[in-house]
């Protein structure tokens, strides 16, 4: 990612960001718990660099996560998931960050038409988290679907799917190919580390039996 937000217009209170997929990013790395404070740094700009979120914030968002994860399988969905997602939906209303949005356009007109866009304001990281967890719930964009959490017990964090046009299908279970490497590796050498102690439990039964 080279940048999520920029200072368009100028202003010492808010930024502006047209890159969703960014703003849920964002949110993904508050709530991912191995991701050390200073990558969040890293996804943001300027004044933004030197974010610190609170512990709390973040095991509150890595629940809420959680909770949209779990909330968006094939339907029917179990009645207790929808009371999760509207656990998420309330909060975010009660704390009303989203309810003062509001939005810049451009209009750029060439010879051969024009292209108009609108960018959201986003004032301070509060507002900027609560945006990217209303994108993941707004069942008019993709992303609450292509929500996935990493398995391998290294990383765990929150990450976003989509169908790969080599393979054509989606990554569910970890984040890259790395981490199913290494997890293949953690299964192994688990196995081998049953297998052994079968074989030790075996040996001991066998010489135990030979003694009487």
């Amino acid at each position: 990612m080279t940048a999520l937000l920029h200072d368009r217009p100028k202003s010492t209170d808010s930024y502006v960001t047209h890159d969703e997929p960014g703003l849920v990013e964002f949110a993904l790395a508050v709530g991912s718990p191995v991701i050390p404070d200073d990558y969040l740094g890293r996804l943001v700009l300027d004044r933004f660099c030197d974010l610190q979120i609170p512990r709390a914030v973040r095991q509150r968002t890595e629940q809420e996560l959680a909770w949209l994860m779990g909330a968006t399988p094939k339907p029917p969905a179990k009645r207790e998931k929808i009371l999760e997602r509207e656990k998420v939906i309330s909060r975010i209303r009660d704390d009303g960050r989203l309810n003062d949005l509001t939005a810049v356009s451009e209009t750029n007109f060439t010879r051969l038409g024009l292209r108009f866009r609108w960018e959201p304001k986003i004032k301070g990281w509060p507002q900027l988290l609560d945006f990217g967890l209303a994108l993941l719930i707004d069942s008019s964009r993709p992303y609450g679907n292509q929500l996935y959490r990493c398995t391998y017990s290294e990383c765990r964090r929150f990450y976003l799917s989509l169908p790969t046009k080599k393979q054509g299908s989606r990554r569910t279970r970890y984040c890259c190919e790395e981490h199913y490497k290494e997890a293949d590796k953690v299964k192994v050498s688990e196995r081998v580390a049953k297998h052994r102690e079968r074989q030790r439990k075996l040996q001991s039964q066998t010489k135990s039996r030979a003694r009487r």
